[in-house]
């Protein structure tokens, strides 16, 4: 598994600050987006705690109305707080067909 190389900010660490990877595009989108992540991943935080038997990210994303490709790191970074972990069990997500972990919140 992959970890994040950096976090957007120096002076803000990972998972404070969003992360990416390779220098470039994604340490641009990382940086763009650090300053509303804090709201989102509580909204996604709250939502998994809510949930009987916990969510997919993209289960997640539907119900704080943004997008995928958006609430994925952020669950990834309450993984990373010790905030949710995996369920062990997957289900498949509607718009893909592909399977997903299932997160329940760490409380």
């Amino acid at each position: 598994m992959s970890r994040i190389a950096e976090a957007a900010y120096g002076d803000t660490p990972y998972p404070d600050s969003p992360g990416f990877k390779v220098p470039g595009t994604s340490q641009e989108a990382a940086k763009a987006v650090s300053r509303g992540v804090r709201p989102v991943r509580d909204a996604v935080y709250a939502a998994i705690a809510a949930s009987e038997g916990g969510l997919t990210a993209d289960e997640a994303a539907a119900i704080v109305g943004r997008k995928r490709a958006y609430v994925r790191p952020r669950v990834s970074e309450l993984a990373e707080e010790g905030r949710v972990r995996k369920t062990g069990r997957r289900r498949k997500n509607p718009e893909t067909g592909l399977s997903a972990t299932v997160w329940e919140a760490v409380r």
